[in-house]
């Protein structure tokens, strides 16, 4: 008995301890193949929901090719239908799909790669093949779906976590400024929805430079669903009036915040002072 307590017990933690771990989507290219866990179906039937003339590229190439996108489909979070710039031929390249389990309901979330990001989506699936959800995710020139970017927000189980994190990052740059804008997304059984922002910034001019890079993670929280950490690492370094040499050493800031899960309300709360002020920081100087 008492080993079959330890094994519980080490059961329980190795499901905490691997509860958030980021896991690689998997890439298809032949949008003619059948999708593995849902049988008599093919990734263009799927696909078809969203692109609504959705065809496969003929052989030899792969990917796929259409001319709009479906009604479904919808802005969320800091992504506006304005940044949308595809004309008369949208080209897919592959996509990501991640399959997981939330709350006893089995979910399919995918992620096209378009050429010249004219659009940057998501999308989710349940079992049968039918679209629950669609989102664009792009507001600015260019959008990043990382393969990691699905992570569970909670314990493993036999019904899964209540829901899940994704997220998408828009971003551009020019000759002496970067930004980077990250969409936190809470996935659930019914669709997407919104946790929060984190933007990363940064500058080079002669006599300075910084940069910014953000960080974010699922954690260790109350309730039924991880919290969500944030940080932003700042380094920064002062230059001579050569423009080169440094004075002084680098100096590094962290700023930190969180989003938590509020039961009662079930969505997150923001917990972002730190990232709000320097948001505001960034805003005023630049």
């Amino acid at each position: 008995m008492a080993w079959a307590r330890l094994l519980a017990a080490l059961a329980v933690w190795i499901a905490a301890a691997l509860a958030g771990t980021p896991a690689k989507a998997e890439l298809i290219k032949d949008f003619a193949a059948s999708v593995r866990d849902i049988p008599g179906k093919t990734w263009l039937d799927l696909m078809s929901q969203v692109f609504s003339d959705i065809a496969a590229a003929p052989a030899p190439d792969t990917g796929a090719t259409a001319t709009d996108t479906a009604d479904a489909l919808h802005s969320i979070g800091g992504a506006d239908d304005s940044w949308i710039g595809c004309r008369d031929r949208i080209e897919i390249a592959h996509l990501e799909f991640y399959p997981l389990r939330l709350l006893d309901q089995d979910r399919l979330i995918v992620a096209p790669s378009i050429a010249d990001d004219c659009v940057a989506l998501l999308a989710l699936f349940d079992f049968n093949g039918k679209l629950i959800d669609a989102v664009n995710v792009k507001g600015d020139q260019h959008t990043s779906v990382s393969a990691d970017f699905v992570r569970p927000l909670g314990r493993a189980g036999p019904i899964g976590p209540p829901g899940a994190l994704a997220t998408a990052t828009n971003w551009h740059d020019n000759s002496d400024q970067s930004y980077d804008s990250t969409m936190l997304l809470l996935v659930k059984p019914d669709g997407f929805s919104e946790i929060g922002g984190v933007l990363a910034f940064g500058n080079h001019d002669c006599r300075s430079q910084f940069t910014e890079q953000a960080k974010i993670d699922p954690a260790l929280g109350t309730g039924p669903m991880l919290r969500s950490d944030a940080a932003v690492t700042r380094r920064t370094q002062r230059f001579a009036a050569d423009c080169i040499t440094k004075i002084g050493r680098e100096t590094v800031t962290t700023f930190n915040g969180y989003w938590r899960l509020n039961a009662k309300k079930a969505a997150y709360e923001d917990h972002t002072r730190e990232l709000d002020l320097l948001d505001k920081w960034n805003e005023k100087h630049f």
